[in-house]
Formats: C-alpha cells, sequence, structure tokens
C-alpha cells in the first residue's frame, strides 16, 4: 500500500485530509507529492534542484540524486499525520 504524502511548508503530511485539516490547504496548494511504499518513516527527505522539489525517504536515493545533481539541496522534513 502506498502513503500519499503532501510537502507544505517543510512538513510532510500523510494524507490529504491531514494536510486540509492542519494548514487549510488542498493538494493542489501542496508544494511537492509523493506516493512511497511501505512503513511510515519517523521523517523525509525534501531535495530541491531549482526547478522541482521531491520527497524521498530512502538515503541511498538521496544521495544518487545528489551525484546527479550537484546543485540540489537537501533537507530533513518531519511526517505529520
Amino acid at each position: 500500500m502506498a502513503r500519499h504524502l503532501f510537502l507544505h511548508n517543510g512538513v510532510a503530511y500523510e494524507g490529504e485530509l491531514a494536510l486540509f485539516k492542519s494548514t487549510h490547504v488542498g493538494a493542489s496548494g501542496a508544494q511537492a507529492t509523493a506516493d512511497l511504499p511501505g512503513l511510515r518513516p519517523g521523517f523525509l527527505y525534501s531535495v530541491t534542484d531549482g526547478t522541482e522539489t521531491r520527497i524521498m525517504d530512502d538515503e541511498v536515493a538521496v544521495h544518487r540524486y545528489m551525484f546527479s545533481h550537484p546543485g540540489a539541496t537537501v533537507s530533513t522534513v518531519p511526517l505529520r499525520h
């Protein structure tokens, strides 16, 4: 089962309902979205390369993305549900 995650103002929310309850913003107002499989992580990585923002939960994927996009920035993001 995939988890639908939405990034808004430096915080990730699990599901559109959690996003709306906390921020009163719909899914279209999120800065980034992701569908991640597996268990719920305690935090995520927000990777921005200047043109888009991605949400990742895998450190290896973050390292690979950073290697191919040297100007990208990474920050940790708490997950709220």
